[in-house]
């Protein structure tokens, strides 16, 4: 059964390659009718039988398209937020890592990542880290320390390893928002933090507390902790993969708040401002022993 599935699938694909040729070649005689009657068709062949994004993000530049509980969604690229002006052109990839002009080379860390050597994290270029501060449980709700978080923020200081952090959050009100915030802020006291202060709320697996939030409940939570974290000094950053951005929050109302987007492929699909890229979880790092998760930021903090 799966195999006749797989075969439909790639039958439906080229069927909707076809009609995309056939849209081009209509293009190029501008026949504006054409090109919608076209693209609508395109588009009923992918809510129907989920054709792959990468194909369709091709073909509707113009719009945004993502997964959202199993269904795909299209919605028009947002001309009130503002659009980034990189040129994806200009990455180059060197085994699993990235670069790009005027960019700096991060990673991101937690006790997953164990003991870590932070001067030949240094030594091997990396100029920040975004440190796990800690985490809210997602059952209990409880608030953690992350058992390497002070050893990591220690050593970045100490290497010279521009430090920034983030706190994994399940909160489901505003003032669990508040309170994480804090909780950060406590924290933090103690160390030189040149980089953001980032929230991160993600799906978990099931009975996740935070797992059925609106989306107008996650901006609302969001957007207390970064205003919290603003208050007392610091940048803050929301962190996001294309899912959670897209279909969780009201990036209107957070188009103020830095970005830090996360997505494993040969580059970014995001069409607004964005300050870094988390761009692969299995890079290699000197002085790290796990596989480690890689980023670049656009600007220096």
């Amino acid at each position: 059964m799966k195999h006749v599935e797989r075969i439909l699938i790639v039958l439906l694909t080229a069927a909707a390659v076809f009609f995309f040729i056939q849209w081009q070649n209509v293009k190029k005689s501008y026949v504006a009718p054409s090109e919608y009657v076209m693209k609508d068709k395109i588009r009923s062949y992918a809510v129907r039988h989920g054709l792959p994004t990468s194909f369709l993000r091709d073909v509707f530049p113009e719009e945004v398209v993502y997964y959202d509980n199993g269904e795909i969604v299209f919605e028009p690229v947002n001309k009130d937020l503002n659009l980034h002006n990189y040129d994806w052109a200009l990455l180059n990839w060197e085994g699993n890592q990235v670069t790009y002009p005027e960019t700096y080379q991060g990673v991101d860390v937690s006790s997953f990542s164990q003991d870590i050597d932070w001067y030949a994290v240094k030594e091997a270029g990396i100029h920040f880290a975004m440190v796990r501060v800690g985490y809210r449980g997602y059952t209990q709700g409880s608030l953690n320390v992350d058992d390497y978080f002070h050893q990591n923020a220690k050593g970045c200081n100490d290497a010279g390893v521009k430090l920034g952090a983030y706190f994994f959050s399940q909160a489901i009100s505003v003032p669990e928002a508040i309170e994480e915030a804090s909780f950060v802020i406590s924290l933090l006291k103690d160390y030189k933090v040149d980089y953001p202060v980032c929230f991160d709320m993600e799906e978990l697996g099931e009975n996740a507390r935070a797992n059925n939030l609106t989306k107008e409940e996650v901006t609302k939570i969001t957007i207390a902790f970064c205003n919290t974290i603003k208050e007392a000094g610091y940048t803050p950053m929301i962190y996001a993969n294309s899912h959670w951005i897209f279909s969780k929050l009201d990036l209107e109302q957070v188009k103020n708040i830095d970005k830090w987007y996360a997505q494993y492929a040969s580059e970014p699909y995001y069409p607004y401002e964005m300050t870094m890229w988390q761009y692969t979880e299995s890079g290699s790092v000197p002085g790290i022993s796990n596989a480690a998760d890689r980023n670049i930021s656009f600007i220096d903090y």
